[in-house]
């Protein structure tokens, strides 16, 4: 037995954990994802009726609004390292995890101090049903007061698309479509969703730009009693007397407790059921519906459309389109089978490469996945001459601890190597200058920052340097460039790995040290153009005249 002290700050991000606990961490964390899944079915069985449930953050296996994964590692991990210390301190966020750490520590007489830090957004939380209400009141009233309900003809059958609506005359990810000539505008209808934003006069402004065209407003539709259902979870009252079932030996009733009392997603289930309801007004409404395509993250948000569409229009061709990459990271966006079985995810889900389809069915090998044209990343299939006018581009995800630690991680570089200079792309919902601390500006002399077109870019670049769940990695590689990726986290590595990519086409750096090394094998070596053009057909589907009917 080491006589070592394990001080483990689990709210750290995972590439910060002590050395002597991160691989199991990593390990642990990869493996036991089909058995979390598999026990989120089990707790699920009691409630398998009530759509409420579905909403809540247990059940959702995402990792933003749910700590159960996390934590179960954290305990798993322990259990496996616990011969190896002497003592243990542990910091982490919550009051009731605090207390199931402690039981074990008795079980296993192995001294544990357990410190609690709280999270920075605790007061931030507990406002979110009032701006929920808030918000959501004035669009309801522009909405009904203000902007003509569009008539459809209950003799034509239509497809309508579900969006999230952040910008002008257009959206983002099925902007293509509106473009295409093929698309018969009269029979195609964008549904959009709006959420909750600091200029609500910027979303008044959007949705009087976007009333005269092919959009339908969900707030037409709803009338008052049922706007006021959006914001009841009845659900949540009677969850906390039940009992839930044990992830092996672990008792969680009181963490699974805590988080269905928690409000952070509140908007989300506000969200879903106003799509429930939409749905059943437009089927008393005999609207017919042709087909439906939901943007398809499997959110709470994309439960409300799939299990409102599943429920009253049952024959409806219902598609969800995964028009991203994969991220291993969340959970989520991969379905289950308890999730079919429950009616809350599409019938269909659309991919938009070969290299994606066997990974979408780590949890249910009979889901029905189709590959469709990546809609937002048809720029990569354009004809170019690859140069190397950059050597590295570092991009950001705009998920504020990954971008800081690879931030860290190149002003080490810098600070290595004052006679280089590196190229930075920060993602459009986290500016650079956001990133920036003062004792770091020293090293802006070393960086330039590039606010143009990622595909404009990659055309000119030899190395990207990317890492999380971002679609910039596997674009990088669909535009020649050698990819460099900071393992921050256990799903950097297989997100890559599962794709059965060359190992000559990318690399992977652990620490500041690796990565300061990395960089300059780059400066000091002379490339040759990576050849791998048949990958990006592998990795994205190109658009043409018959695979575009998909979404007709």
């Amino acid at each position: 037995m080491s006589s070592k002290e394990l001080i483990w700050d689990t709210t750290l991000y995972p590439c910060d954990y002590p050395k002597e606990i991160k691989k199991t961490f990593f390990h642990l964390n990869i493996s036991n994802r089909k058995k979390f899944t598999k026990w989120i079915n089990n707790i699920s069985k009691n409630f398998s009726e009530n759509f409420d449930w579905w909403l809540s953050p247990p059940a959702s296996r995402n990792p933003l609004i749910s700590d159960l994964h996390k934590q179960i590692t954290i305990l798993e991990t322990l259990n496996k390292v616990k011969k190896n210390f002497l003592s243990i301190e542990i910091v982490i966020h919550s009051n009731n995890f605090k207390k199931i750490l402690k039981e074990w520590s008795k079980k296993q007489k192995i001294p544990l101090t357990v410190k609690l830090k709280k999270k920075n957004d605790y007061i931030k939380n507990k406002l979110i049903p009032i701006k929920t209400f808030i918000f959501n009141s004035f669009i309801f009233i522009f909405i009904k007061c203000f902007i003509k309900k569009k008539h459809i003809k209950n003799n034509n059958k239509i497809t309508l698309i579900d969006v999230f609506q952040t910008d002008f005359y257009k959206n983002k990810n099925f902007e293509v479509l509106t473009k295409n000539n093929q698309i018969k505008k009269k029979s195609i209808y964008f549904c959009p969703t709006f959420v909750i934003q600091r200029n609500i006069f910027q979303i008044l402004r959007i949705i009087n730009s976007i009333k005269n065209s092919n959009y339908i407003f969900k707030e037409h539709y709803l009338n008052i009693i049922d706007f006021f259902k959006c914001f009841y979870p009845r659900f949540f009252h009677q969850s906390l007397k039940r009992k839930f079932v044990n992830y092996s030996k672990w008792d969680l009733k009181s963490v699974i407790k805590e988080e269905l009392s928690e409000l952070k997603d509140y908007p989300s289930m506000f969200l879903a059921r106003e799509n429930y309801y939409f749905c059943k007004k437009i089927s008393q409404k005999e609207i017919k519906i042709y087909k439906s395509i939901n943007w398809f993250e499997n959110q709470t948000v994309d439960k409300g459309w799939n299990y409102g569409f599943r429920k009253f229009f049952p024959k409806v061709r219902l598609i969800g389109y995964q028009g991203f990459t994969h991220y291993m990271q969340f959970m989520n966006t991969i379905p289950a089978k308890h999730e079919e079985k429950a009616k809350i995810i599409s019938k269909e889900i659309l991919t938009i490469g070969k290299a994606y389809v066997k990974m979408k069915k780590e949890f249910f090998p009979k889901l029905n996945v189709k590959v469709a044209p990546a809609l937002n990343y048809q720029n990569i299939f354009d004809k170019y001459n690859k140069t190397f006018t950059n050597k590295i581009l570092i991009i950001l995800s705009g998920i504020k601890e990954f971008d800081k630690k690879i931030l860290d991680w190149t002003f080490y570089f810098l600070e290595k190597n004052k006679n280089r200079r590196v190229m930075i792309k920060a993602h459009p919902i986290l500016p650079f200058e956001n990133l920036i601390e003062n004792e770091n500006s020293k090293y802006m002399k070393q960086i330039i920052t590039y606010e143009g077109k990622l595909n404009t870019i990659l055309k000119k670049t030899h190395s990207v340097i990317c890492s999380g769940p971002t679609s910039a990695t596997i674009e990088s590689l669909a535009f020649n460039c050698y990819l460099i990726i900071p393992v921050l986290e256990p799903c950097d590595e297989e997100n890559i790995k599962n794709l059965y990519i060359k190992k000559n086409l990318y690399s992977f750096v652990y620490n500041k040290y690796d990565y300061n090394e990395e960089i300059q094998k780059i400066f000091k070596k002379k490339y040759k153009l990576i050849k791998n053009s048949k990958i990006k057909n592998f990795l994205f589907k190109k658009i043409d005249k018959k695979n575009i009917n998909i979404f007709l």
